[in-house]
């Protein structure tokens, strides 16, 4: 993977860092908003990661091994709205799946791939704003894939999580499951996604347009009962509804049991077990 190279795109290899977006972000935030434009395209890749990060200020488990992590800077300048360039990299995402893999996968809302019911991607965009402007004026997008279920994992995730091609490469320990076969399959995975994922961020209104459209294609919530938990209004209390869209800016539809219909774009939802 290190003298991988992808046309448009500088990678940078880790053997270990704390967290790929935690670094891009310091890279941001050393230089003034005119330079942003330096890191553009910029991919920072990890064998591991210490410290991944996730939404809602969650950890994300990263061992060695066995998945890809990875961030991408995306400075053009003005940048969309960070909960659309997630559903986009979702999308590119599932699209690279399917290509390398042959899997289908299914994308809960807003930023989890899953493969078989079981989550094998988490995707965290974070915005740089202009502090001079206000402007969100670059983009880091951090993915990290299972591309082989951890036997390490802990307890806690292993219930929910899985990986693209289940266990470790015959059986072998996580240690192990980075060698030929596997690690070339990550080239070929990250090359996919930085290549649909760029194409769709560069593209015209319409590129963008076909991966909403995909993304409420491939959602596992559409028509399930779920648990709605807000994050920004604490006051609020959980509550249960159906979920009847997405919106084109990748907001949640959703129906309570009054028949009351809201529009989420923040919070967490769960979804139901008998659903």
């Amino acid at each position: 993977m290190k003298n991988l190279c992808i046309p448009g795109v500088r990678l940078e290899y880790f053997d270990i860092i704390d967290s790929t977006n935690s670094e891009a972000k310091r890279r941001l935030g050393a230089v003034p908003p005119e330079e942003y434009r330096l890191f553009h395209k910029t991919v920072l890749v990890a064998g591991e990661q210490t410290a991944g990060r996730g939404r809602l200020g969650r950890k994300f488990y990263s061992p060695g091994g066995t998945g890809l992590y990875f961030s991408l800077v995306y400075a053009a300048g003005s940048v969309s709205d960070p909960g659309k360039i997630t559903a986009v990299a979702a999308v590119a995402v599932c699209r690279a799946i399917k290509s390398v893999f042959n899997v289908d996968a299914g994308i809960k809302w807003v930023n989890d791939i899953f493969v078989s019911g079981k989550k094998v991607c988490g995707i965290l965009t974070e915005g740089i704003v202009n502090p001079l402007s206000g402007a969100v004026e670059a983009a880091v997008i951090g993915i990290g894939i299972n591309i082989y279920f951890s036997s390490k994992m802990p307890e806690e995730l292993s219930l929910r999580a899985g990986g693209i091609c289940g266990s470790s490469l015959s059986g072998a320990g996580d240690e192990n499951a980075d060698g030929g076969k596997n690690a070339e399959m990550k080239d070929r995975l990250l090359c996919r996604i930085i290549e649909n994922l760029v194409e769709i961020l560069d593209g015209r209104e319409e590129a963008f347009f076909s991966a909403m459209e995909e993304y409420k294609a491939r959602s596992t919530l559409i028509g399930k009962t779920v648990t709605v938990s807000p994050v920004i209004d604490s006051r609020e209390r959980q509550y249960d509804a159906v979920v009847t869209g997405i919106t084109d800016d990748a907001q949640l539809v959703v129906r309570t049991s009054d028949g009351r219909e809201k529009t989420l774009s923040s919070g967490e939802v769960t979804l139901h077990a008998n659903s």
